[in-house]
Order: C-alpha cells, then structure tokens, then sequence
C-alpha cells in the first residue's frame, strides 16, 4: 500500500493507504470509494465487473431538457449552460439493462433526480417490495 497525499488549505494531508487493484496482472490503485473507503479494483476493473461500460446512451443525449414538456408533472425551467455536465441520460423506465433507444430520455440533473426520488428508482428491489407491501397493508 502507498499513502496517498493531498494539498489542502492547511498543507499537505495524508490520506488512507490505497490499496493495489485485486485484479491478476494489474498495478493500479483501487478505486476511491468515498469516505476513506476504497473498492477492490481499480476504476476500469470495477466498471467492467459491474457492467458501466460502454456510455454509447450519451450518444442520444440531446442538448435540452426533455421535462420541458412537462412529462413528469411539471414544467422543467433549468437553464442550461454546461450541456455535458448538467444533461443525464435517463432510462424512461427505471431499468438500467433496457438499452434500446426509445427508452433513453435527457433529463437536467435536477429533473434526474426528481424521478428517481419519486419513482424509488434509487432503492434496491428487497426494499421496493417490502415498501409494496407496506402499503397494502
């Protein structure tokens, strides 16, 4: 492991260690996690495991929001003027494995997380389903 250093206000903080990626052959650092915590593999190992390849949806990326219509029950009134940091790629409907294009649609960050909130696209399916059945109840 090395100690990672970096210059703040104060002088130069140590970081915790970052440990080598597991992966066989590679000498990369793992990836920066948050919070002090890293994962095991470097970034390009830890997105091909996990399937984050290839951004090819970015390519449908258009250069507005497409709330501005008002498919999410308001109108979208951001103003955008850094159309590669503030327009997202949205999966319509929540699945992130339906690739076909019909199911891309650009969304501000702001619009972006709103329908995640609202649709609970951001919980994991154990906690969806206990939610539904919550409710019926």
């Amino acid at each position: 492991m090395s100690w990672q250093t970096t210059n703040t206000l104060w002088g130069i903080e140590v970081l915790n260690p970052a440990p080598r990626c597991t992966e066989k052959g590679c000498s990369n650092y793992a990836d920066n996690a948050g919070n002090g915590r890293y994962h095991l593999r470097c970034s390009s190992h830890h997105k091909k495991k996990y399937k984050m390849q290839g951004w090819d949806h970015k390519l449908f990326r258009k250069d507005f929001c497409e709330n501005i219509d008002g498919r999410l029950g308001y109108r979208c009134t951001t103003t955008i003027v850094k159309p590669n940091w503030q327009l997202e790629v949205d999966h319509i409907d929540g699945n992130r494995y339906n690739q076909s294009e019909e199911n891309y649609q650009t969304l501000c960050s702001c619009c972006h997380r709103y329908k995640t909130y609202i649709n609970e696209e951001n919980l994991s399916p154990e906690k969806r389903k206990k939610k539904l059945v919550e409710s019926m109840t």
